[in-house]
């Protein structure tokens, strides 16, 4: 058993953006403060987690201890800034989803915060050395169930493409479909992209659509320790149909 009192498969958290505090201007609930990141993550250790890269993740077994697997989505030029130095003092390594085709350009599909700059091409090749690896999250941040099947064919394998080029190295191993909306098909796509997993956010399907622990700027240790227990997803997925029982748990992920 771990500090957190109980044991599970490796946790996914998902992050966006980070900021110094709160932000000024977050009206999607996007920027983390990077002192309450760094938390985070030390409290996660303190509990018995360890932080795993992806090979980590993808060869973890049951018995072996419990781990996370820090993804931050969207490539957010506050995630260079802010969360890179966090994550290589502490020596966590990490995913960086990256919509390959609006590198150093903005966040256009936010339509309240649609310039919020996005890291450039030539900070791509940088990222490794931080232990931060390179992954897919479609050309230009679409839903994938509205594509054509050519369309399906640039947002996972052009984005492979593209990746790799500018890494230098391999083809990137993780997709994470934008805004976490998937079907059979973009499934299917990924797969044949050569990609060796998919993540979504809410809903999970195979290896190619494994849910994630969404971090938002106001949880606490309190909330987020909510989040990592077994079955919370589905417990609160069901719960939506019960206003009263979602109401109850959010009221207990907000103690402490």
């Amino acid at each position: 058993m771990t500090a957190l009192g109980f044991r599970r498969r490796p946790v996914t958290l998902m992050y966006h953006a980070f900021s110094v505090g709160k932000a000024a201007h977050d009206p999607y609930d996007l920027h983390v403060d990077v002192a309450a990141f760094e938390d985070q993550l030390l409290r996660l250790r303190a509990a018995g987690w360890k932080a795993l890269d992806l090979d980590g993740y993808l060869g973890w077994r049951p018995g072996d201890q419990p781990g996370f697997l820090v993804t931050i989505d969207d490539g957010f030029q506050s995630a260079v800034d802010l969360a890179l130095p966090v994550l290589a003092r502490l020596g966590v390594p990490s995913l960086m989803m990256l919509p390959a085709g609006l590198l150093g350009s903005t966040t256009t599909w936010l339509e309240e915060q649609p310039d919020a700059p996005i890291l450039s091409a030539d900070v791509v090749p940088d990222l490794a050395a931080a232990r931060m690896e390179v992954g897919g999250h479609g050309w230009d941040h679409q839903d994938m169930r509205t594509l054509s099947a050519a369309g399906l064919v640039q947002h996972t394998t052009g984005v492979a493409e593209r990746l790799r080029e500018l890494t230098g190295g391999g083809a990137p191993r993780s997709f994470a479909y934008p805004f976490g909306w998937h079907d059979t098909a973009a499934r299917a796509q990924v797969r044949a992209a050569g990609y060796t997993i998919g993540f979504s956010v809410y809903d999970d399907a195979d290896a190619y659509a494994i849910s994630r622990c969404d971090v938002k700027p106001d949880d606490t240790w309190a909330t987020l320790r909510w989040k990592l227990v077994p079955g919370y997803r589905r417990l609160w997925r069901a719960a939506g149909a019960v206003k009263p029982l979602r109401s109850g748990l959010r009221r207990m992920t907000q103690r402490g």
